[in-house]
């Protein structure tokens, strides 16, 4: 978890706080991110319910705006995060205008697509 805290760190998360939860005893952190309050895990609760290899479902990643992609990158491969996918350029869609994005993959392993709206 300490790589998974530079990375949110690095990403501009705000409000990190690291515990231990006293329901299941599993390291988490608090991060505030694009106006969310989100929680990072390295095991689910119900991960002992799931086939082996099986997903959960439901959210396949995080999606939020960033003011400069590439300060960000740069703050990224400082503490060796490199992208999945991109930098692209997405063209205006009738949610919105165009935007660079790419795609990183946590060191927990959770997805995170960071938008730049031009």
């Amino acid at each position: 978890m300490d790589a998974e805290a530079a990375f949110l760190d690095a990403l501009g998360a705000g409000g990190l706080i690291r515990f231990v939860s006293p329901a299941d005893h599993v390291d988490r952190i608090r991060a505030f991110l694009g106006g969310a309050d989100l929680r990072f895990f390295p095991t689910g609760i119900y991960d002992n319910l799931l086939e082996a290899g099986e997903r959960a479902g439901g959210l396949s990643h995080v999606g939020f705006a960033v003011p400069d992609l590439g300060a960000l990158a740069e703050r990224l491969e400082r503490v060796g995060v490199g992208p999945l996918l991109g930098p692209f350029l997405a063209p205006p869609t009738p949610a919105g205008g165009a935007m660079r994005v790419s795609f990183y993959r946590s060191p927990n392993g959770t997805l995170i697509e960071p938008q730049q709206i031009l």
